[in-house]
């Protein structure tokens, strides 16, 4: 025998029909969508000098980075150094350059810290010695930790300056 479909009676279905309609139609929580700041189209911008002449000084926009806590240049400031170089180079009016080393408080030992700065600086005048820049032309200094640039990061005052200390005014 085949099963047989009961059918609701008007008055059933009306009263489901009715319980569907309140429950598809019942108030919920209202959902709070907090608004989502779209990203600013990308402004295009001139590659960065990698590096400025002023009067005083070379201005550097990449770090001239080390082997760890070493004075070992990294291949990847190899490009800085042959800018640097080229600098000195094209401009024969500067008679006297200082490399200035500096390192941060990170190492315990205040003599090491100083020995590092110092290290470093003659490593990068060496490197720029072999690039072609005559030695007489460059002095090295270890600042050690003394000229901070922040007080907070120790990675920013691991750094290298270039400071032009005589010019030939002809």
């Amino acid at each position: 025998m085949a099963p047989t479909l009961a059918v609701p009676s008007n008055q059933s279905a009306m009263k489901w029909f009715l319980l569907t309609l309140l429950v598809a139609c019942a108030p919920r929580p209202i959902k709070v969508v907090t608004p989502v700041e779209l990203a600013a189209a990308p402004v295009f911008e001139p590659p960065r000098p990698r590096r400025v002449l002023t009067e005083t000084s070379i201005e550097i926009y990449e770090t001239i980075q080390f082997v760890g806590n070493t004075a070992q240049i990294t291949d990847a400031s190899a490009p800085m150094l042959d800018t640097i170089a080229r600098t000195m180079q094209g401009n024969p009016s500067i008679t006297l350059m200082e490399i200035r080393g500096h390192s941060d408080w990170e190492e315990p030992d205040r003599m090491k810290r100083a020995e590092l700065s110092i290290q470093r600086a003659d490593t990068v005048v060496a490197a720029l010695i072999a690039r072609g820049v005559e030695p007489e032309r460059l002095t090295a200094y270890g600042a050690s930790d003394r000229e901070p640039l922040s007080v907070s990061d120790p990675v920013v005052n691991r750094r290298i300056e270039l400071r032009i200390l005589q010019r030939d005014r002809d």
